[in-house]
């Protein structure tokens, strides 16, 4: 199914849903009717696109979290292309904790990213994702290479993403989300990004190519099956 089958309140409820989300009514109902709002979740239940908890709670079924991918602006089959950029300040490095519920990885630290849009060189992503952060361009650019990325949901679903990294320096005066390297062991961050800058930090001219692979064993858990530089 796709996003555009949907009455445009179904498709706000799924995105408040996001992969992992448990949300009472009252949460979803938002400005609107009650009996609108529950007119259609009773249309996703019907088209099994979410179900009920046994607490009164909705949550989104395998065949809802597929459309949510679908949000993400690719077909589950098809690779969403990102770019990451590594932001060094001296011995430190920019992290930023994932908010959206359209994530498996909610509330973990992750390196500033997003998509690589149609026709949009590199370069002019790293300066748009840097920009929106930051609010200026950045002076330099280096690219770090990319992986082949694969993460399959603890429901079978999988996320196929052919990432790219590249790396600047920051040299402004603001402080706040940056984390020293030697931090990184104590905090949540997304599998295997900690591992991508600890290269990158160490072998400074270390260029990054491979194969990444992680299963969600269950909300917020996961296990690095395959990670080759």
């Amino acid at each position: 199914m796709q996003p555009s089958e949907l009455h445009e309140i179904q498709v706000s409820i799924l995105k408040k849903l996001g992969y992992e989300e448990e949300v009472e009514f009252s949460e979803l109902q938002g400005d609107y009717a009650s009996n609108k709002i529950a007119f259609h979740l009773n249309q996703l239940k019907d088209k099994n696109l979410i179900e009920k908890t046994p607490d009164e709670k909705y949550t989104t079924t395998k065949n809802g979290r597929e459309v949510v991918i679908e949000f993400l602006g690719e077909e589950t089959t098809k690779p969403v292309v990102l770019l990451s950029l590594v932001v060094f300040k001296d011995d430190k490095v920019y992290l930023e904790k994932q908010t959206s519920p359209l994530t498996i990885f909610k509330d973990m630290y992750r390196l500033p990213t997003g998509k690589v849009r149609t026709r949009e060189r590199l370069k002019e992503t790293s300066k748009r994702v840097y920009k929106q952060e930051f609010g200026e361009e950045p002076d330099s650019l280096e690219h770090l290479g990319s992986f082949d990325k694969k993460v399959t949901l603890r429901d079978g679903v999988e996320q196929k993403y052919l990432l790219y990294y590249l790396k600047t320096k920051y040299k402004g005066d603001q402080d706040e989300n940056f984390y020293p390297v030697d931090r990184f062991d104590s905090m949540e961050i997304i599998p295997g990004v900690d591992t991508v800058i600890k290269e990158v930090y160490y072998n400074n001219d270390k260029k990054l190519t491979g194969e990444w692979e992680v299963i969600q064993r269950d909300v917020g858990e996961f296990d690095i099956t395959r990670f080759d530089i």
